[in-house]
């Protein structure tokens, strides 16, 4: 904190008064950076369907800079920066996240653990996709078309789980049951 103060050309009593420790200095700058992102995608809720939501969503993700969106992924997936100051905002981004979609893909029909995986594949291939854009590899409007396919393949009503077939045993293939 001391550093930061004085890179900031304040003391670090000033800094204290307004920030407990770095972590919370840290999560109020990535807050108000993302402040703007966060305001639209909440503005995403009024939108029609998921996958309506979700490509507006990736668009935003897509036009942010290739600095910020680097942070925002860093922070999202956890990789990168590892260190215990950014465990909390790491996991308060991650909740925000699944807070934010993982009921748009309950209503489809998935139960809780397979909604937050369907979000979390869907938020992992729209940051692959915007590295694609940026290095000229693909076309935002292709990226679009992968991310409206894949959003409809994983929005598909399942199967309910007291429906699904269980998968024969080897000897049950065979037409001979099990030995017990």
């Amino acid at each position: 904190m001391a550093s930061v103060a004085a890179e900031a050309g304040v003391s670090r009593q000033w800094l204290y008064e307004h920030f407990t420790d770095l972590d919370d200095l840290c999560r109020a700058l990535l807050l108000d950076r993302f402040a703007t992102l966060d305001a639209r995608l909440d503005a995403a809720r009024e939108r029609g369907g998921p996958l309506d939501r979700a490509l507006f969503a990736a668009r935003l993700v897509f036009e942010l800079e290739p600095a910020d969106r680097r942070i925002l992924w860093a922070l999202v997936d956890g990789s990168g920066w590892n260190g215990p100051e950014l465990a909390g905002i790491q996991n308060d981004l991650q909740e925000r996240i699944m807070g934010r979609w993982t009921a748009v893909v309950r209503a489809t029909g998935f139960d809780e653990v397979e909604a937050r995986a369907v979000v979390w594949a869907v938020t992992h291939t729209v940051f692959a996709l915007a590295d694609k854009i940026e290095r000229e590899s693909l076309a935002v409007g292709s990226a679009e078309d992968l991310i409206r396919t894949m959003v409809t393949a994983l929005t598909a009503r399942p199967v309910p789980a007291h429906g699904r077939r269980r998968r024969p045993t080897r000897p049950e293939r065979r037409g001979t049951s099990p030995a017990r």
